[in-house]
């Protein structure tokens, strides 16, 4: 059994989502493509109650995001996660372990 780790941030279930998601929900009734703003700010995903989830790396593939730094030293390893790179709008970073 392997394991994967990945980052993640998040831009949360906010006012400003609530008002993307308005949009997005109004674009699919109408059956016709977002705007490319508001596409982006999902990520080109549907809608979560969550908030946007944004993927910034994974081990073993890495180097997603350029907010992340994989770094290997004496037996550890681990990210480094610069702050002021991450995506906008983000303020939760999620350190996540897979089985």
């Amino acid at each position: 059994m392997s394991t994967s780790y990945s980052v993640h941030a998040f831009k949360p279930a906010d006012e400003r989502w609530e008002r993307m998601k308005l949009v997005w929900d109004a674009c699919e009734a109408a059956e016709v493509a977002p705007p490319v703003e508001v596409d982006d700010f999902f990520a080109g995903q549907p809608p979560s109650d969550n908030g946007v989830d944004v993927k910034l790396t994974s081990y073993p593939e890495d180097g997603d995001d350029e907010s992340i730094t994989r770094w290997d030293r004496d037996g550890a390893w681990g990210f480094d996660v610069d702050i002021r790179k991450l995506p906008a709008d983000t303020h939760i970073v999620r350190f996540q372990a897979s089985y």
